[in-house]
């Protein structure tokens, strides 16, 4: 697999996406969910990471397209994926007790945090 395009680049073409039908529900969201085989309503955080890889690598990319943050989380950890410091065009998982809940794109890198794009779930 070869990334043919910068993932920050690729997912800063989509920083005008918000959720206009309700939570978790948009056009474009829903978009992003049918990607990662998700419904309507659904989180959809990993179904916009897993648009923006599959974009960014023509196809198939390292992590599966899913919409399921453990899912992706667990393939990375398999694969020998996780980076103790993330860099930008990383992919971050937010993981609490071995449960990944949310996931996006690192932009830029501080010395106590990350700047990030990432489909937003909250209410």
């Amino acid at each position: 697999m070869k990334r043919i395009y910068e993932p920050v680049a690729i997912a800063r073409q989509f920083k005008f996406v918000r959720e206009t039908l309700g939570p978790n529900r948009g056009v474009f969201v829903e978009a992003f969910q049918r990607i990662g085989d998700g419904k309507p309503g659904d989180s959809w955080c990993m179904d916009f990471v897993s648009f923006v890889l599959w974009v960014c690598y023509q196809g198939p990319a390292p992590l599966p397209r899913t919409g399921s943050c453990d899912v992706a989380y667990q393939m990375a950890k398999d694969s020998g994926l996780i980076v103790p410091v993330p860099t930008p065009n990383d992919i971050f998982f937010r993981v609490t007790d071995n449960d990944a809940h949310h996931v996006g794109i690192v932009t830029q890198t501080y010395p106590d945090r990350v700047g990030s794009i990432a489909g937003n779930t909250s209410a």
